[in-house]
């Protein structure tokens, strides 16, 4: 069964900078976890709030919070 992944339902605006960087920090570590049991063969970088994926095929997920809109982003870079 795929691993469970909570989700924070706060309206972004009323998070204190300290509250978003609490939430993200633990999304994040929840992530590395998900990554580290899933068994793939994948590098993880976690730095300055910006955790790295990076797949065996040159594939990267790249996770960044963006504090202006308090939000954590997305990005996925082809490795082929």
């Amino acid at each position: 069964a795929a691993p469970s992944v909570d989700t924070f339902e706060v309206p972004a605006m009323s998070l204190t900078e300290a509250r978003f960087h609490d939430l993200v920090d633990a999304t994040q570590e929840k992530l590395e976890d998900i990554f580290d049991e899933s068994g793939l063969d994948l590098d993880l970088e976690s730095s300055a709030g910006v955790l790295t994926v990076k797949f065996e095929n040159g594939t990267q997920f790249i996770f960044s919070r963006q504090e202006p809109l308090r939000q954590l982003w997305l990005a996925a870079v082809d490795g082929g």
